[in-house]
């Protein structure tokens, strides 16, 4: 597998010096990039001993996804401007995590739900594939946000909108706030197009894993393996501890993909 990390921008010298095979900028920073600054980011990845192989964060609350939807004209019109650029970044596929743009009030009608998150994901997914993208849909927690909070009903929402192009990001933090297994995927595994890791906080809080956690990473790519995946795994993690503990977390992954090999 490849192991990668989600990062800023700015800080994508310090991922290539860990050592990691990739990095996975947030979709919200370049679209909000002046184009000057941009065109310097294309150069430095060029120019980089590693690429950025995929988007987080795709969007925030200033582009819901669900609750109160924006028109269908600023929904592709973000979808064009992020895409054009991850495009010339090389860029292979964007993740939909974003809580802050499926966040719902307490009164809101839940029967608008699946249509409004179906709708935007459809869209965008449509205006993905122009660019050759992939677009993931990640589960998110329920403590979080309201909506797609398990990986099965990430998994029924992605294929009620029924795009080829559109697939899962396997998120085990979040699966495990949720309770659910590390390595099962029952009625699944055949959307999971990407994987996501971290530690989890009393706070929910993310961090990067150490050698204290081979066994649950072990666990982990040992399942991940036995359905066939052989895709890319990134640390979603504070940037700033990348580099007194990115190094660390990417040693133990090694270690671990080695042991689930490894076992029976």
């Amino acid at each position: 597998m490849k192991f990668g990390c989600c990062i800023p921008t700015k800080d994508y010298e310090t991922a290539a010096a860990a050592g990691f095979d990739f990095v996975e900028f947030p979709g919200t920073e370049l679209a909000d990039m002046e184009e000057t600054a941009f065109a310097c980011l294309c150069d430095v990845v060029a120019s980089g001993p590693i690429p950025c192989l995929a988007l987080n964060c795709y969007c925030d609350a200033r582009l819901p996804i669900v609750g109160s939807v924006p028109q269908d004209r600023d929904i592709q019109r973000y979808a064009h401007q992020v895409f054009r650029r991850a495009s010339r970044l090389g860029i292979q596929m964007a993740g939909i995590g974003s809580p802050g743009a499926r966040r719902l009030p307490p009164d809101f009608d839940r029967s608008l739900v699946d249509a409004q998150g179906r709708h935007f994901l459809l869209l965008t997914a449509q205006i993905a594939a122009e660019y050759g993208i992939r677009l993931n849909f990640e589960q998110m927690h329920r403590f979080s946000c309201q909506y797609g909070v398990t990986t099965p009903e990430a998994a029924r929402i992605v294929r009620s909108v029924g795009r080829p192009e559109l697939g899962l990001v396997a998120d085990f933090y979040h699966r495990g706030v949720m309770g659910e297994p590390p390595d099962a995927f029952p009625g699944y595994a055949d959307l999971i197009r990407h994987t996501h890791i971290s530690t989890c906080g009393p706070h929910y809080e993310r961090g990067y894993p150490g050698m204290e956690d081979l066994p649950q990473y072990t666990k982990i790519l040992q399942g991940l393996q036995s359905i066939g995946y052989r895709g890319a795994m990134s640390i979603e993690a504070p940037a700033e501890e990348l580099a007194s503990k990115g190094r660390a977390a990417l040693d133990m992954l090694h270690l671990a993909e080695k042991k689930a090999e490894e076992l029976p």
